[in-house]
């Protein structure tokens, strides 16, 4: 999941900058489900960088958190990740996944 937009960058791709979450699911034993998770905040500093002699730039600041949790099947599980702090107030990304395994008929 993205919400953010792409950042033209001169001379390359451009940047994400907004939040993003990986969820990648494993279904275990007893109907349990480990989630390993990533999310990362990306933003644009707010004061340039010399990058050379009569150029400036902008750089990326990206804050990036990697956990594992073992959750049972329709449990909820409440994650805090990295904030996106804006004019000195901090903030905290607040998760709440709540996984479900789906079985087929005959399993």
């Amino acid at each position: 999941m993205r919400v953010g937009q792409d950042v033209p960058v001169a001379g390359g791709e451009p940047q994400f900058v907004g939040v993003s979450l990986r969820v990648t699911p494993r279904i275990m034993a007893e109907g349990k489900i480990l989630l390993r998770v990533e999310p990362q905040v990306s933003t644009l500093a707010t004061t340039p960088v010399v990058v050379r002699a009569g150029s400036t730039a902008f750089p990326f600041n990206v804050q990036t958190v990697q956990t594992s949790v073992l959750v049972p099947s329709g449990q909820t599980v409440v994650l805090v990740g990295p904030g996106t702090g804006t004019a000195g107030k901090p903030t905290a990304l607040l998760m709440m996944l709540t996984p479900n395994v789906v079985r087929m008929e005959g399993q």
